[in-house]
């Protein structure tokens, strides 16, 4: 059911990824710039998952953790560092800050 739900969900963001590439590097290597793509999501989620079970082997506060920095960020406000290309803030709200 799970791995359902996730390949239906995932695949959406192909056609958006291949015309993402192919509006950076054009048409003509679509498929082996997709292909990079494709094998650099794979490395990177392996990766994430593997030093995450690490940290977890010597760390078995990882849970507690990573709630406390998510709390914290949650009431955290907005950094004055999220600007826009043209300077504006990003905070919400649309100020300026």
């Amino acid at each position: 059911m799970f791995a359902s739900a996730m390949g239906f969900l995932w695949l959406p963001t192909v056609p958006l990824t291949n015309g993402l590439v192919a509006e950076i590097f054009g048409v003509r290597y679509l498929s082996m710039l997709g292909g990079f793509v494709f094998l650099s999501h794979q490395v990177g989620s392996f990766l994430g998952v593997w030093l995450g079970g690490r940290l977890l082997r010597h760390d078995r506060q990882l849970r507690r953790r990573l709630v406390d920095r998510g709390r914290a960020s949650a009431c955290s406000p907005p950094s004055s560092t999220c600007r826009s290309a043209s300077g504006r803030s990003l905070a919400p709200g649309g100020g300026v800050s």
